[in-house]
């Protein structure tokens, strides 16, 4: 059956199997209710969880398996708050060209949709990454969020289905500029969440993980050129850097620019395990609206591009003048919560502090 770019029209869904509560209290498994103006959207596996500010959280998209008993701990707490708790779902890029065919997207659905009900999950995040060169498949990309929409909302209108898109809809190599169709997106989700984060933009200079100025560029584009909705759109930031193995250094207006010759990701913990032992300190590079250092490790010279609560609340302040529809960030178990460094626990503390404050300024 195929659907317009437009969520309508009846979906239907196969009978589905519940699972088995995981919490003492049964009621924990039923859907959340609470309705949110605004939203804090946690992406995480299980460890840290009892150590997070709960205050403003109200999507928990959960990266752990929910077989395990600290997976099934989180869920019943998240629940016992009023917190949906959501699964990450893809497909694969070989998988892409079948989505043109009905009966292989209905296939998907109805695993998906298994997931929800054997979880006792509030919904779906829908994470498809990849070029997309044929509009049809496109299309077919389109038809299986339609549809995913329609099956949940008829199982339970409470349901939430959201999409991560990049941080920009304009992209030159894929089919019309786009790799999707976000308009049409934007109207058959409960809201998108922008992955902010990736963007490295210096070749073989080591740069900025989420540049200011990108983000700008890129809100501009969905809610100027395509004339989405803020509402409809988190920003998600990153709670991580990179490592820059530096092959040598280029001076430049009293910078050291690092030629590098590989890259790692690395999570704010183990960044600010490094800070201590940097040659000169973080720096700030005023383009990019970001801090970054460089340190020796076993005699070779590394510089660390990452975000911290200055250049994040710079990123949280332009989700507030847009009135984005929430804040969120990738990943909560990026912290460290259990260190006996004071220093260290502030930093996770505001962190968690500053990303809460501006979401209730939204």
């Amino acid at each position: 059956m195929k659907f317009a770019n437009i969520c309508c029209c009846f979906y239907y869904v196969m009978p589905i199997a519940f699972g088995n509560c995981p919490c003492q209290n049964p009621d924990l498994c039923k859907p959340v209710s609470k309705q949110y103006r605004k939203e804090l959207v946690t992406f995480s596996g299980s460890p840290g969880w009892k150590s997070w500010n709960w205050t403003g959280i109200t999507n928990l998209v959960a990266l752990c398996d929910f077989r395990t008993a600290d997976c099934k701990d989180l869920y019943c707490y998240a629940h016992s708050r009023d917190v949906r708790v959501t699964k990450l779902v893809n497909v694969a890029k070989n998988d892409f060209a079948k989505l043109t065919d009905s009966i292989f997207r209905q296939q998907i659905i109805s695993q998906w949709l298994q997931s929800v009900k054997s979880y006792f999950l509030d919904g779906l995040n829908i994470d498809i990454e990849g070029n997309v060169y044929s509009e049809k498949v496109k299309q077919g990309i389109t038809d299986l969020t339609n549809e995913t929409y329609l099956a949940l909302k008829e199982l339970n209108p409470l349901y939430t289905v959201t999409w991560d898109i990049p941080y920009n809809p304009i992209q030159p190599w894929c089919a019309g500029n786009q790799c999707f169709d976000y308009v049409s997106l934007a109207k058959c989700t409960d809201y998108m969440i922008l992955m902010d984060y990736d963007l490295l933009t210096g070749g073989v200079i080591a740069s900025a993980n989420s540049p200011y100025y990108l983000l700008s560029i890129g809100y501009s584009n969905y809610i100027e050129r395509l004339l989405i909705n803020p509402n409809k759109l988190v920003m998600a930031v990153p709670w991580y850097g990179y490592d820059f193995t530096c092959e040598y250094f280029y001076n430049s207006t009293d910078d050291n620019l690092c030629i590098f010759q590989s890259k790692r990701q690395m999570i704010f913990s183990d960044i600010m395990g490094l800070v201590p032992k940097s040659i000169e300190g973080i720096k700030w590079d005023k383009k990019a609206e970001s801090p970054y250092f460089t340190v020796k490790q076993w005699d070779i010279l590394h510089q660390v591009w990452f975000d911290n609560v200055k250049s994040l609340t710079n990123k949280y302040k332009l989700a507030v003048m847009l009135k984005l529809r929430g804040l969120g960030m990738w990943r909560a178990d990026f912290l460290d919560y259990n260190s006996t460094d004071p220093q260290i626990l502030k930093q996770t503390k505001n962190m968690w502090k500053m990303i809460t404050a501006c979401y209730f300024q939204l």
